[in-house]
């Protein structure tokens, strides 16, 4: 999502159709890349323009994804650091009344319904195609910025959060 930072600031302030983005999530110890891109996010963050879009929850844990999920957005790379497909973290939000906007890795290949959300990618493995990010960003701005803000909008696709 940082990939063009200026798209996404002018998608996030779009006057007819502002968003709002809350971020979540944590690094483990180990894992550098991770805490390299929360870096990244809490820098962009602090941007002026983007302040009012953008939170970042530090402490996140699953009581408070039960409050907070509309669109569930994951697995935006199709393999996780380790190599494994997606999560399932994905499949708590359908059950409690959210959206998921995932790459068709893992699960999502298998359970993905345009009603129940949207999809990225092809399914297909591509390797470390060092040109995959370009496209892949591409489409997922194209996706945000003609289907899901304003079906968010317009109300085409109803989340309808089931708290427990």
């Amino acid at each position: 999502m940082l990939h063009d930072p200026q798209r996404f600031i002018r998608l996030l302030s779009d006057p007819r159709h502002p968003v709002q983005l809350i971020l979540a999530g944590k690094a483990h110890p180990a894992d550098q890349e991770g805490q390299a891109l929360i870096t990244k996010w809490i820098h962009f963050i602090r941007q002026p323009e983007v302040r009012p879009h953008v939170i970042f929850l530090s402490d996140y844990d699953m009581l408070m994804t039960e409050h907070l999920v509309e669109v569930w957005m994951y697995g935006l790379i199709r393999r996780d650091v380790h190599g494994k497909p997606s999560g399932t973290s994905g499949m708590k939000v359908l059950v409690n009344g959210g959206i998921n906007l995932s790459e068709l890795d893992g699960w999502w290949n298998e359970a993905y319904n345009p009603e129940v959300g949207w999809a990225l990618g092809d399914g297909h493995e591509h390797g470390n195609d060092p040109t995959l990010d370009d496209v892949e960003a591409a489409a997922l701005y194209n996706l945000l910025e003609q289907q899901v803000v304003p079906e968010f909008y317009t109300g085409t696709k109803m989340v309808f959060p089931m708290y427990g």
